[in-house]
């Protein structure tokens, strides 16, 4: 009979830690769900097809290879043509204007290099780093801002 409770007894508890973590995960799903849900359709990679600068010249198109990655509180600038690689900065999107600051680089073992706001110039990002939102939908991407124009993008 001894052997029989610690049988059941072991039992029961595993049920209870398997019910358990099934919770856990079913709930982090939720949490995770709701992260990529406060982008508002930015999450995700865009290349831009257009710059046309604040005095209406085109100032680059989609050749130049420019490209945003928006994930959670971060972005990632990209310029094929420049051999540094990629650029990092914080974001946030309120209010229909995307306020980007903080830019750095990953300079590996766990260590990034600071650097200055005007290092995002050539992305297209003004120096106070605030975008305008002006159309998005699930393909495309209008930023602007008066100091640099207006910069479209097609999800990629």
């Amino acid at each position: 009979s001894h052997w029989i409770y610690k049988t059941t007894k072991s039992i029961v508890m595993r049920n209870i830690y398997i019910k358990l973590i099934s919770l856990c995960v079913f709930c982090l799903m939720f949490v995770s769900c709701d992260k990529i849900d406060d982008l508002g359709g930015l999450e995700g990679q865009w290349q831009m097809t257009e710059w046309v600068d604040a005095t209406g010249q085109l100032y680059a198109t989609q050749e130049i290879q420019i490209y945003y990655r928006f994930q959670l509180g971060l972005m990632a600038f990209h310029k094929v043509s420049q051999p540094d690689g990629f650029i990092h900065a914080c974001f946030e999107n309120k209010d229909g204007v995307i306020c980007i600051y903080s830019p750095f680089e990953y300079a590996g073992s766990g260590h990034s290099n600071i650097l200055p706001m005007n290092t995002l110039q050539k992305y297209g990002v003004p120096q106070d780093g605030k975008m305008k939102i002006e159309e998005l939908t699930s393909r495309k991407l209008v930023l602007s801002n008066p100091d640099v124009g207006t910069l479209s993008f097609r999800k990629y």
